[in-house]
């Protein structure tokens, strides 16, 4: 039975994928940030005896719980909105996003590949973003951490590859879906003090478009995408969804200036 570790499964996509592969054979490790989130899912999986529910916080020394358990697949989910203008966020608060996503989560897949280099298999699932494809105003933390982060995982698979390594990589690229991620960061913005109080109706209105047009309610295209990955066993390595946010993001890198 091969051992799966999922960080930041608390809620969202996670817990969508989950339910897809409690049925497959596999020992599944499920990860979240704090005591009060592990009491909530060891009870939502309590009937499922091929999963785990563990306390990591990636900043920290719990990764070694991961380190220990050793996996065949290794998914790294956990991520911290980064939202807010560029012009009122503190660098603590930058730094606290690129800690966590880009930062500890590299450890992570660092010292796990080792791992599975040593055993001579195994395989990363990163779960990165679309918005490291394209700047978002008001979430331009957030997406230069999945930018950042995309960037080392693109590099580290061609360095792998230069050393006939057998660890697949891959990534997941998510559009917008409603997670309740986006609704926390869109709302960082708006800050008493903040240089875009006049602008504060007119953003509220483009945010409401964005839920409405743009997030998606069904996880279903996206989750599947990511079982694939989970199962597959060829060298794909960017899965994406939905495609009618793809396109618009690949174009918006061709006229970012």
């Amino acid at each position: 039975m091969k051992k799966i570790v999922i960080t930041g499964a608390y809620s969202g996509l996670a817990n969508s994928l989950i339910k897809e592969l409690v049925r497959e054979d596999f020992k599944i490790y499920v990860t979240v940030h704090t005591e009060k989130q592990l009491e909530f899912i060891q009870k939502r999986y309590q009937k499922y005896p091929n999963i785990v529910a563990l306390k990591v916080d990636i900043l920290t020394k719990d990764k070694e719980k991961i380190y220990g358990i050793n996996p065949d697949i290794l998914i790294c989910n956990a991520a911290l909105p980064g939202g807010g203008a560029l012009l009122d966020i503190t660098i603590d608060s930058l730094k606290e996003v690129m800690d966590t996503n880009v930062f500890s989560n590299f450890e992570l897949i660092q010292t796990v590949a080792r791992q599975m280099i040593k055993k001579g298999r195994g395989k990363i699932i990163v779960v990165s973003s679309l918005a490291g494809l394209v700047p978002i105003p008001f979430m331009a933390s957030y997406c230069a951490s999945k930018a950042s982060l995309i960037k080392l995982v693109q590099g580290f698979k061609q360095e792998l590859k230069m050393i006939n390594s057998n660890v697949l990589i891959k990534m997941i690229e998510p559009g917008f879906y409603h997670t309740g991620f986006n609704q926390f960061m869109f709302n960082q913005k708006y800050q008493e003090n903040s240089y875009f109080e006049n602008e504060f109706e007119f953003l509220q209105k483009m945010d409401n478009l964005v839920y409405r047009y743009l997030e998606l309610k069904s996880f279903n295209s996206i989750v599947k995408e990511m079982k694939k990955a989970v199962l597959s066993i060829d060298k794909k390595f960017i899965y994406r969804k939905p495609l009618w946010q793809v396109i618009p993001a690949k174009i918006g890198q061709i006229f970012l200036d």
